[in-house]
């Protein structure tokens, strides 16, 4: 089985719990351990992540073509063998499923279809899109967008001048369109978040912006796919497109934004970015923990983690 339908054609499905009545480790390592041995017996394509379980199941076990049939069993399976209470969503990539998982609690069931996607994000503010950091969100409002349709209407090169990348990666989520596939355990070994000025930058504060932004963004995509990694690099290309990458080892395992920015910071500085300029910039994380469902449980999200920008 595998994920390579067209993104519109995609089945993906976004499992939340609720409520658990219990709270200590061993019992929410049971209820991991239990969730997952149920949801691969529709498709191997299961991720896990803090809060949630992401599964692609456009080819599924049950050879169902219906997504929303399989959503529907996917919950009942869940109460009536577990006991649990989950809010579903289903939409044709990630970022579509996790609204419709928002939207459905607390233990419903939502479904966005292809034909849907334009009325659903209208009227959404822009902080509901992953990366929307609050300095993007400030840029964004001097060309005055504020919500996901007006964003879905502006012109791409406007954005891409403005934003660079970002601006490119926003848009797209905008028009409801996302690549990320959903990844089971051990098959990513490293994750990056890269943004393009769209002139040379020698301004020591706007490049520290960037990594800020950079490191949220980041952050939160670790966190969604529960991976924890301790080796942090930094790209750096200069205006005559020479590149330079600097790495760092952390003493401990992490996907936490300060500790990301901290590292990428310190590599910055084993630069030459603030004295002859910068036309681009990447941040990433490799050598991640082996088992995230052991390292980090589907309920260990903390209040702290919660708070931290994405």
């Amino acid at each position: 089985m595998n994920s390579s339908a067209p993104a519109g054609h995609r089945k993906v499905i976004l499992v939340g719990i609720d409520s658990i009545a219990a709270t200590k480790t061993d019992a929410q390592r049971q209820v991991s351990g239990e969730l997952a041995e149920l949801l691969r017996e529709f498709t191997d394509l299961v991720e896990f992540t803090t809060d949630a379980v992401y599964l692609d199941v456009t080819y599924n076990k049950f050879d169902i073509p219906f997504g929303g049939r399989v959503a529907k069993m996917i919950k009942s399976e869940i109460k009536r063998h577990m006991g649990l209470q989950v809010s579903v969503g289903m939409g044709p990539n990630k970022f579509l499923a996790r609204l419709a998982m928002i939207q459905a609690r607390p233990n419903g069931l939502v479904i966005i279809l292809p034909e849907q996607i334009e009325s659903f994000l209208a009227d959404l503010p822009i902080s509901t899109l992953p990366g929307a950091g609050t300095i993007t969100r400030q840029r964004l409002g001097e060309l005055g967008i504020e919500r996901i349709s007006q964003l879905a209407a502006a012109p791409l090169q406007l954005l891409t001048d403005r934003l660079g990348q970002r601006g490119k990666d926003l848009w797209m989520l905008s028009q409801g369109r996302d690549n990320e596939q959903v990844t089971p355990l051990g098959q990513s070994s490293q994750l990056v978040e890269e943004t393009t000025f769209a002139v040379t930058t020698y301004e020591r504060e706007e490049i520290l912006d960037a990594l800020r932004e950079l490191a949220s963004a980041l952050s939160g995509r670790l966190r969604r796919r529960s991976l924890i990694g301790r080796t942090v690099h930094l790209r750096v290309v200069y205006p005559d497109f020479r590149q330079t990458v600097r790495m760092q080892r952390l003493s401990d395992y992490t996907n936490h934004f300060q500790v990301l920015l901290q590292s990428a910071s310190e590599l910055l500085y084993r630069t030459e970015a603030c004295e002859i300029g910068v036309r681009a910039l990447e941040i990433g994380l490799a050598g991640f923990a082996g088992e995230a469902v052991e390292q980090l449980y589907l309920f260990s999200v903390t209040e702290q983690d919660k708070s931290q920008p994405v």
